[in-house]
């Protein structure tokens, strides 16, 4: 009978040996790769220039900035292995599957690919970054584009002419429909309008997409008025996988006008260290941001010396409750009497009023579905430790896989919320002492600390004495968490005698 690894392994090859990859030798290069490194149980997310140099035989020189090959190769496999899978490989009860935006392949049954939703992405996506890459191949863009998409349907095409008025913006990077105001304001839902989208902006960013490592895409910029794009000096950031977004901001007196569909919404607004003259040397203070939603003003001190003398920092803002004005347009003013105001990045996404929607991520380098089809994502807001992967099955849950991916060390998390009242969910198993495990020994082996922003939550915890052996889920739950007066919860697991650990964090809003 064949391991489970035997599998997968002739899974690969059966599929590099079908008709639809003898006909692209990039893609199944690629795949093979990518495949490889999942072998090889690489945790940590690959880097497109890892990728670019290794798979596809680009110079040492490679700048990902400049050119988006990986991504657009990345995109072209993953529809090839949805072809492939319609076609040659339909029977197949295990499957390939790659998440958008991540370089890190999943080993599937064909049951949960069904069970799986597809991932809805932003219309011409794929046509964009293709044409990106050939841009790329020739020079480094220098201009903005247009995108125009054209939708077929159906097999019988019936030609039908689609004309639509492209409305004006301050920057062509994407062109977008206005949604007219609606004039009754909507029942609240229990859960985000399904309706609701998503808009992600990187301020003074002058190409037309960006995709981040957990997947999302996020527009160049665009619904600005006022204030100048510049970019921000390269620099070592903590705690983030991407720094893209904090190599461009906007700054100056200016304002964002995005259009909404009604109903209720989380923001998020990314500031980076060292910008232009207004360095954190020159400012210890911090920077004192001046903000009008809607007419409403607030004024927030930003910290980028959180983690001390460890480097600079990314300040993250979140807000909750945000709605469209009465005219179908978000409102934000950057307004600071001395023109210091600036934003590198503006997301808003689908929520429900009162409350944040529940923050969760795992223990590993790659986002995870669960068996409720709850999605967490990859590890985050870190700083210390090291991510593992343990083998063994973890009892007494109904989702070993949650249990699987583990951080551990001396490490600390700092996950910025908006005000409120929250509860953070921690779990653990101990999956290295025991008996019977490869660390041997047992109760006492390994216990630690863990705070919530300097209050003790647990103190000298030992998780297998507390699950009652090896090998056994645990969970424990916090209430009544408040963030710190910057807007984080910082969760810092630290030990006295060999490592923290933790599986995995979930925080939900319990704000009355």
């Amino acid at each position: 009978m064949l391991t489970e690894a035997d599998q997968r392994h002739e899974e690969l090859e059966s599929i590099l040996a079908s008709a639809i990859f003898r006909k692209a030798p990039n893609q199944s290069r690629l795949l093979r790769y990518l495949c490889e490194k999942s072998f090889e149980r690489q945790l940590e997310p690959l880097k497109e220039h890892q990728i670019a140099v290794e798979a596809l035989g680009r110079k040492d020189s490679f700048d990902e900035r400049e050119n988006s090959i990986v991504r657009v190769e990345v995109s072209r496999l993953r529809k090839r292995l949805r072809q492939y899978y319609e076609t040659e490989g339909r029977r197949h009860t295990l499957r390939i599957a790659i998440d958008p935006g991540q370089y890190i392949t999943r080993f599937i049954s064909a049951e949960v690919e069904m069970m799986e939703p597809e991932p809805v992405l932003p219309a011409g996506a794929d046509e964009t970054l293709d044409a990106e890459a050939a841009a790329a191949e020739i020079a480094p863009r220098r201009s903005r584009h247009l995108l125009i998409w054209v939708v077929t349907l159906g097999a019988v095409i019936v030609a039908a002419a689609v004309v639509q008025a492209v409305w004006t913006r301050n920057s062509p990077a994407v062109a977008r429909q206005k949604e007219a105001p609606s004039r009754i304001a909507p029942a609240e839902p229990l859960l985000p309008s399904a309706s609701a989208e998503a808009v992600r902006i990187l301020a003074g960013f002058d190409r037309p997409i960006h995709i981040d490592p957990y997947g999302r895409y996020w527009h160049g910029d665009m619904d600005f008025s006022g204030g100048q794009a510049a970019a921000a000096p390269r620099q070592f950031l903590a705690r983030t996988l991407d720094p893209t977004p904090f190599r461009h901001y906007r700054v100056g007196n200016f304002a964002y006008n995005i259009p909404l569909k009604p109903g209720a919404y989380e923001m998020r607004l990314y500031f980076g260290p060292g910008v232009g003259a207004w360095s954190l040397e020159q400012r210890p203070e911090g920077y004192a941001i001046v903000l009008f939603i809607n007419g409403s003003d607030y004024m927030f001190y930003l910290n980028f010396n959180a983690d001390g003398t460890a480097g600079p920092t990314p300040d993250v803002r979140v807000f909750k409750n945000i709605s469209p004005a009465a005219d179908g347009v978000l409102h934000l003013q950057f307004k600071s009497a001395n023109q210091y105001d600036f934003v590198n990045a503006i997301e808003i996404t689908p929520g429900v009023r009162g409350r944040l929607l529940p923050i969760r991520f795992s223990s590993r380098g790659y986002s995870y579905t669960d068996v409720s089809g709850k999605i967490w994502d990859a590890d985050r807001y870190v700083r210390g430790g090291t991510l593992v992967e343990r083998r063994d099955p973890v009892i007494g849950t109904n989702d070993p896989g949650l249990f699987s991916g583990e951080r551990f060390g001396n490490f600390d998390y700092l996950v910025p919320v908006a005000p409120g009242t929250y509860a953070v969910e921690l779990g653990m198993a101990e999956t290295w002492y025991g008996p019977t495990m490869p660390g041997g020994g047992g109760p006492g082996s390994r216990f630690f600390n863990v705070s919530c922003n300097n209050t003790p939550l647990l103190k000298d915890f030992d998780v297998y004495r507390a699950a009652g052996g090896a090998n056994r889920a645990l969970v424990k739950t916090f209430h009544g968490l408040q963030p710190d007066s910057d807007g984080r919860l910082r969760l810092s697991f630290s030990s006295p005698a060999d490592n923290a650990m933790v599986n995995f964090v979930e925080i939900r809003d319990e704000s009355k």
